[in-house]
């Protein structure tokens, strides 16, 4: 049945949201962060997020015990984040000692240059069984927003 979704175009879909974004977890002095393309706000009240992201990452088990994760946009400029976070796989060592963080109240490392960022309590957690997981979490606190970046209007120019 796979088979049959994997050739419907990405084109008519790219009006959906998605952006780069750290989520972190932390559990029994063990941190761990990576980076993904697909966060959403699902419910304003209370404010709930919807994340997914591949299944098997190494920051999963840390956010499943904890019951808790960090989110923080992550700007196209931002070089340090992406080479600290690779999704590559299995990680052992622990990025955030090198990086200065803010510790959320449910545990989680943020980084301090993240200005814009979140913390979750997990709600649900859903295993779609096609390589993906969702991860549902009603927000407990949040940093700071950064600036809205200026929208383009919908209206026409008037010449």
């Amino acid at each position: 049945m796979r088979d049959a979704f994997e050739n419907i175009p990405a084109g008519p879909m790219e009006w959906l949201p998605t952006g780069s974004f750290l989520i972190t977890a932390t559990h029994d002095k063990r941190s761990s962060g990576v980076i993904i393309e697909n966060a959403i706000l699902c419910c304003p009240d209370p404010r709930i997020i919807l994340v997914a992201m591949p299944s098997g990452r190494h920051v999963e088990p840390l956010m499943r015990d904890n019951r808790h994760f960090g989110l923080t946009p992550v700007s196209e400029d931002e070089r340090l984040l992406p080479r600290a976070f690779p999704d590559d796989g299995e990680s052992h060592e622990d990025k955030f000692l090198t990086i200065p963080c803010r510790v959320g109240p449910g545990g989680t490392m943020i980084p301090s240059r993240c200005e814009s960022w979140v913390e979750c309590e997990i709600i649900r957690h859903i295993d779609l069984e096609v390589g993906h997981r969702l991860w549902v979490g009603r927000v407990i606190a949040c940093g700071e927003p950064a600036p809205l970046p200026k929208r383009r209007s919908i209206k026409a120019k008037s010449n």
